[in-house]
C-alpha cells in the first residue's frame, strides 16, 4: 500500500500514536502532550481511512477483473460451441472446415490467456473443453459461468461459479 514515506506509513503513525500516549502518561499535566496525542490520533485515523479506501478500490478492481474475465470466457465458449456445430455439419457432408477450425483454434488460444483448460477432439470434429474437470464446452453446448459475492470471504470478493450448479 505504498508505505514508503516514513511520515505517513501505518507503522510510523501507530508508533507516533503510542509515543504520544507514553508522553502523556509521563506528563499528564502538560498541555503539549495532550494536544500531541489528539493530533497523532487524528493522523492515525486519517491514515486508516486512507488505507481502507485503497483496500476498497483494490477489491473493486479485482471484482471488475473477475467479472470481465468470466464474461470473456462465456463469450468464447459460446462462439466455440457454434463453431463446433458448423464444423460437424460441414465435415459430415464431406467438406473441409479448415477456416472454421482455424477460427476455433484462434478462440481457444484467446481462452488460454484467461484460464487453464483441457481440450479433447471428438471423432465428429467437435471439441470438448473442461476446466478442472467441469465441462465448459461439449459439442454445440456450453455451460456459462457467473460471479457472486463470496459470503465466506471477509472482503466479499467475487467468486466464480458454474451457472448450472452454482458451485
Amino acid at each position: 500500500f505504498n508505505e514508503a514515506s516514513e511520515d505517513t506509513s501505518l507503522s510510523s503513525c501507530m508508533s507516533s500514536f503510542w509515543d504520544s500516549w507514553q508522553a502523556l502518561s509521563d506528563g499528564p499535566e502538560d498541555q503539549v502532550n495532550r494536544v500531541s496525542l489528539v493530533q497523532q490520533s487524528l493522523l492515525l485515523c486519517n491514515n486508516m481511512q486512507s488505507l481502507s479506501a485503497k483496500i476498497d478500490a483494490l477489491r473493486n478492481s479485482l471484482d471488475e477483473t473477475i467479472e470481465s474475465e468470466v464474461s470473456e470466457i462465456n463469450s468464447i465458449a459460446s462462439q466455440v460451441a457454434v463453431l463446433n456445430g458448423e464444423i460437424v455439419t460441414l465435415e459430415a457432408s464431406g467438406n473441409m472446415a479448415s477456416d472454421l477450425r482455424d477460427k476455433r483454434d484462434y478462440l481457444l488460444n484467446q481462452l488460454s490467456t484467461v484460464v487453464d483448460f483441457n481440450c479433447n477432439e471428438i471423432s465428429d470434429g467437435s471439441y470438448t473443453i473442461d476446466i478442472n474437470g467441469k465441462l465448459l464446452i461439449w459439442n454445440t453446448e456450453y455451460t456459462a459461468m457467473e460471479t457472486r459475492p463470496d459470503v465466506d470471504d471477509p472482503l466479499h470478493l467475487k467468486e466464480v461459479i458454474w451457472s448450472d450448479t452454482e458451485t
